[in-house]
């Protein structure tokens, strides 16, 4: 019995995700690997972002970082599967955040961060 058009036309996009997958995957070593990083968590807006390495002296409040998870945290992290496989300590990736405070700075911490 020949499958109606619905039915191929579902079957042809289902291989062509597939193989936009595999494609993806493959080129994921390579999109790391030029220094860019995609974000899809939502501590930060979900995208592209491209990691430079600057000195520690340059870092400045309200710049993004990438930093690398406590050990107690990369635990908890990736038993819960927020945690995908990376560079740092625990073989887990680094963290973007954004930088509250700077060497000199006074920082008060309750159940918010004030500067």
């Amino acid at each position: 019995m020949a499958k109606s058009y619905s039915q191929k036309t579902r079957i042809f996009r289902a291989l062509g995700c597939l193989a936009f997958i595999a494609v993806l995957g493959v080129a994921w070593d390579k999109i790391e690997a030029s220094g860019l990083r995609v974000n899809f968590t939502p501590s930060v807006p979900v995208g592209l972002y491209r990691q430079t390495s600057i000195p520690t002296t340059e870092v400045s409040r309200g710049m993004l970082v990438a930093a690398c998870p406590p050990p107690n945290a990369t635990e908890l992290g990736r038993r819960r599967g927020y945690l995908a496989v990376g560079p740092c300590p625990g073989n887990v990736e680094p963290l973007l955040k954004t930088v509250v405070a700077v060497d000199g700075d006074i920082v008060a911490v309750s159940s918010a961060v004030l500067p």
